[in-house]
């Protein structure tokens, strides 16, 4: 880990924010776009699994 990164760290509680450089080449929209699409894929995954989990004992009851 680098001293920025672990200073950062040190400072997030009184900052309330990770205080280091990026970068710059980095395409920040993108990058949002990107973990929004993962985010939703996975909540839609574990809305999925639920589902399944719910609807699993009546399924079994009824074989």
């Amino acid at each position: 880990m680098t001293t920025a990164i672990a200073t950062a760290k040190k400072n997030l509680e009184k900052n309330g924010f990770l205080d280091v450089e990026i970068d710059p080449d980095l395409d920040l929209v993108a990058e949002i776009e990107h973990l929004k699409k993962e985010k939703m894929r996975l909540s839609w995954l574990t809305t999925i699994k639920n589902q399944r989990y719910r609807t699993l004992p009546t399924t079994l009851a009824t074989a």
